[in-house]
């Protein structure tokens, strides 16, 4: 399994996203990858999807990587992780995905998106059914559940809003079909300037997934 992230300001010096891909510390054939994107427009949305992340990270850190894949487990999980975020006084997006040589389970909330492709080429988004309200930090976020067998020459691509918005749909298709994950952050970088102007208009930040 391959993981490439990748994020920046854009707009404001300040970046709102915040990236996490790490192995399970106990066993290391499980990918944990979390995305989240801080709401602008009031404070604390850098400390909201740091908290996010970090607080998922280490809540799944001492859950046996197998429960992971169980109905629910996750759900729980972020329940909490919704919690712990309200402390800060911020409000995030947060998609996370957690992944084995054989099973992908997440879980989304807000506007931040996940798209899959499969070993034959047809792409989903996983993330659809997600609520954008309430926020995680709100103490009362909703997070959409998905699950899927983890199929070898599949792909997975975490995105905020900040690609998704201003990268055309054929872009996250050519990112998902890229011969080299490693060409994914520029080709989409590269895109979204083409049609946005000289500069990024918002915080771009992503995670790809190669599943061997």
């Amino acid at each position: 399994m391959k993981v490439i992230t990748h994020t920046e300001p854009g707009g404001n010096a300040i970046n709102e996203d915040f990236i996490l891909a790490r192995r399970h510390p106990q066993d290391e054939s499980v990918m944990i990858c979390c995305i989240a994107d801080g709401q602008g427009g009031r404070s604390n949305g850098a400390a909201a999807s740091k908290a996010a992340c970090e607080v998922f990270f280490e809540s799944v850190s001492a859950v046996s990587p197998m429960k992971l894949f169980e109905d629910r487990a996750i759900l729980d999980l972020l329940n909490h992780v919704d919690s712990r975020v309200s402390a800060t006084g911020g409000f995030t997006t947060l998609a996370v995905f957690v992944v084995d040589r054989d099973m992908a389970s997440g879980a989304s909330a807000g506007d931040s998106k996940v798209y899959a492709r499969d070993s034959a080429g047809q792409i989903t988004e996983v993330s659809s059914k997600q609520r954008k309200n309430p926020p995680v930090g709100s103490g009362a976020a909703i997070f959409e559940p998905f699950m899927a067998h983890a199929v070898g020459g599949s792909r997975v691509l975490m995105v905020t809003d900040g690609i998704w918005k201003y990268a055309s749909y054929q872009s996250i298709q050519r990112a998902l079909a890229a011969a080299d994950i490693n060409s994914v952050p520029e080709l989409l970088r590269r895109d979204t300037l083409a049609r946005s102007g000289s500069s990024l208009p918002d915080d771009f930040s992503l995670i790809a997934i190669q599943i061997d």
